[in-house]
């Protein structure tokens, strides 16, 4: 009898006993670096040839490795063609997509450039996603990192943007 009480326990518990609980974990945050969502490119003289922004940034993570952590995020970008070259027919946007520590090291870099195409009115757009790994992270504190995405600037363009906002 004391079996058949033993057993019904451990059938009743079953599920707690035998599978693991899946803890809710909070994703890493993401964003733009600051001053780094646009991009203009001037000819020497100040004309403004064609200008992009990143327009919005989704994303999503998983915790299917125990030690690891993946970001995706999927970027779209709007681009416009300047007064200083109405024939340009369209640019290539270098970007970047790094991961900083919780104490805001750089962990990782990728360098990036995605192709707009310009329309007859001189507007074009696209859109990009890519998979990040953060490696050695608990997925309980996932949340401590960031993934953030902006154009690599030239000083120059560093500096216009500063002082355009």
């Amino acid at each position: 009898m004391r079996y058949i009480a033993f057993l019904a326990v451990i059938l009743l518990s079953g599920c707690s006993v035998f599978s693991r609980g899946e803890a809710e974990f909070s994703c890493p945050k993401t964003g733009f670096v600051e001053n780094a969502a646009t991009v203009a490119f001037l000819t020497p003289g100040g004309e403004n040839i064609a200008a992009a922004d990143l327009q919005g940034l989704s994303g999503e993570c998983n915790f299917k490795n125990k030690d690891a952590v993946e970001v995706t995020v999927t970027l779209n970008f709007a681009a416009r063609r300047g007064a200083a070259d109405v024939s340009l027919k369209g640019k290539e946007l270098p970007y970047f997509v790094a991961v900083l520590s919780p104490e805001e090291e750089i962990l990782q870099r990728q360098a990036f450039v995605t192709n707009i195409d310009f329309d007859n009115a001189g507007v074009g757009s696209s859109t990009e996603e890519h998979t990040v790994r953060i490696s050695a992270t608990k997925p309980e504190e996932a949340y401590k990192y960031k993934v953030v995405i902006g154009f690599a600037l030239t000083p120059d363009q560093l500096r216009y943007n500063k002082e355009h906002k």
